[in-house]
């Protein structure tokens, strides 16, 4: 019984990651994390489109990657060789929607949620991936205008938003360097030049620990200055969570590490902007 619900929950796990509904609903939490930070008022809206966007542009960059993914990632190639016409066919109707929306609410919007759809197709046929760190600057730019976007719903692109984006591209940019660590074989074979594969593993933990560092550095500096409201000292969480994951990450870390500490940071983010969402109730 404990075994059956163990192969359960695994292939729950797997679904959920191979399908890109965890990272869509990631994305979805970045925006959340903006609205918590600037104590907005939350509207589904907001989290339905970086959620739409998310599901849809990494579902067709499931796609273009099958050929790195077949020595990398060899059991998300064989899900996607079962199921990838159904997620992609469900992704373009679930973007559609999005962008439907997203039209009522004027250009900016609008603009805002096409931008990482125009990214990823840079990125996925237009060769940015095989250029010295595209790919980590397209992801990171593209989680980036999540917060961007936010901002906009609620008619607010402030210097403070635009710190807050950065943070989070920073960061994102960082969570795609480590997980290029796992990749390096594939990425080398197919000629694609990642800063591991470019400048080795140690020179690439370095270079993820002095940008975690900036990004720290714009949280406090920025509350300090009081560009920032105080609530975005809670990301300082976010920043040390992905500094010991950085520590952490080696050549020979497995699945167990990338699947559950790596991109079990959108579920520690989620948690701790809810705990801030909360304090004030808790307080009282």
């Amino acid at each position: 019984m404990i075994a059956q619900k163990s192969v359960l929950n695994a292939r729950l796990a797997d679904f959920l990651l191979y399908s890109n509904l965890y990272l869509a609903c990631g994305a979805a939490i970045v925006a959340y994390a903006t609205v918590v930070t600037f104590s907005l008022t939350l509207t589904w809206e907001v989290l339905f489109i970086p959620f739409a966007s998310g599901f849809f542009i990494y579902t067709l960059n499931r796609y273009t990657d099958r050929g790195e993914d077949r020595i990398n990632v060899p059991i998300r190639v064989q899900f996607f060789d079962r199921y990838g016409k159904w997620f992609l066919t469900a992704s373009a109707i679930v973007y559609c929607a999005a962008i439907a929306i997203a039209f009522t609410k004027g250009a900016l919007i609008l603009t805002l949620s096409v931008f990482p759809l125009c990214v990823g197709l840079l990125y996925s046929f237009l060769g940015l991936k095989k250029v010295v760190i595209g790919k980590n600057l397209s992801v990171g730019v593209a989680w980036g205008s999540t917060v961007l976007l936010t901002g906009a719903f609620y008619e607010n692109l402030s210097l403070p938003v635009l710190l807050l984006s950065a943070f989070f591209a920073i960061e994102f940019f960082v969570n795609t360097v480590i997980f290029d660590v796992k990749d390096i074989q594939g990425d080398r074979a197919h000629g694609i030049t990642t800063l591991p594969v470019a400048l080795g593993f140690r020179r690439t933990q370095r270079i993820c620990y002095a940008l975690n560092g900036v990004a720290l550095a714009l949280l406090v500096l920025g509350t300090a200055v009081q560009w920032l409201p105080l609530n975005a000292l809670v990301l300082c969480a976010l920043a040390a969570y992905i500094l010991t994951y950085t520590y952490l990450c080696s050549e020979t870390r497995g699945r167990l590490y990338f699947g559950l500490l790596v991109d079990g940071e959108f579920m520690f983010l989620l948690l701790t902007c809810m705990g801030l969402a909360l304090l004030p109730n808790w307080i009282r």
